[in-house]
C-alpha cells in the first residue's frame, strides 16, 4: 500500500487574540508511506513559509517482524527551529537551533487504538555558529485513540541529557479532529532541570494550538507511530 498526505497549516499561537499578526504561523508540510511485506517506510517534510525555513525532515522505517502488534523503528530526522517560535512543530518535536536525530524504538498495541512506545534518540545539535554538541534523550509513553470523539490522547515521561545538564519532563496531549480539515491541539507539559551552571529549576507550559487547518490530497494517513 502506499499513502501520501498534503498538509496547508496556519497556525495561531495567541489563544487571547491579543498580537494575532506577531502570533501566526504558516506551513506546508507533506508526507508519504509504503507498506512492503513487514516493513513500513515513512518520510516527511514541513516548510515555514512565515520564517522561511525548512523546519522537519524524517526519513524511517518500521518493522513488524512476529505481529502487528508489535513493532520497531528507526528513524532519522533534521529539524530547524526558528528563534521566534517557542512552540513544537506540527509534527511534535521541539529544539533551540538546528539539530539531527537518529532515534530507535519499540511499540506494543495490547488493546485497540491503544499503543505503549519506548524511544531512545542520540542527538547533533547546533549551539552556536560552528559548534555543535551530542546529547541523547528516552521517551516512554502510552497513546488512546477514541475513535467515536475523533480524540487522541496521550501521556509520555522523557528524560534528555546534553551538554548543558539534563532533563526530567512528562507530557499529556490532546488532538482533536474536528473536520477533515480542521484540529486542535493541547499540550500540558511539566520538566524539571538541572544545569552545569547549577541553575536548577522548574516549569510548566501549556499550549494550545486553536487553528489548524489541513488541506489534504490522495490518501490521509492514519494515526500511528510516526
Amino acid at each position: 500500500y502506499t499513502n501520501a498526505r498534503f498538509d496547508f497549516v496556519y497556525q495561531d499561537r495567541d489563544i487571547d487574540n491579543s498580537n494575532t499578526a506577531d502570533a501566526a504561523d504558516v506551513y506546508i508540510a507533506g508526507s508519504a508511506s509504503k507498506g512492503i511485506g513487514i516493513f513500513k517506510l515513512y518520510g516527511l517534510s514541513e516548510y515555514n513559509l512565515t520564517d522561511k525555513l525548512v523546519q522537519t525532515g524524517t526519513f524511517g522505517a518500521e518493522a513488524y517482524p512476529f505481529t502487528k502488534k508489535i513493532g520497531f523503528l528507526l528513524e532519522g530526522s533534521y529539524f530547524n527551529e526558528t528563534r521566534n517560535d517557542t512552540l513544537e512543530t506540527v509534527f511534535e518535536i521541539f529544539s533551540i537551533d538546528s539539530l539531527w536525530q537518529f532515534k530507535s524504538g519499540v511499540f506494543i498495541d495490547f488493546i485497540k487504538n491503544t499503543h505503549l512506545y519506548h524511544n531512545f534518540a542520540y542527538q547533533r545539535y547546533q549551539v552556536l555558529d560552528g559548534q555543535s554538541r551530542n546529547g541523547w534523550n528516552i521517551e516512554t509513553g502510552i497513546i488512546h485513540y477514541l475513535a467515536k470523539l475523533k480524540l487522541e490522547a496521550s501521556l509520555a515521561h522523557y528524560f534528555i541529557k546534553s551538554y548543558g545538564g539534563t532533563l526530567h519532563g512528562i507530557k499529556g496531549e490532546l488532538n482533536e479532529d474536528w473536520s477533515r480539515r480542521i484540529y486542535s491541539n493541547l499540550i500540558l507539559d511539566y520538566i524539571t532541570y538541572e544545569k552545569v551552571t547549577n541553575d536548577n529549576n522548574n516549569g510548566l507550559n501549556l499550549i494550545f494550538k486553536n487553528v489548524n487547518i489541513k488541506f489534504i490530497s490522495s490518501k490521509g494517513i492514519q494515526k500511528g507511530h510516526v
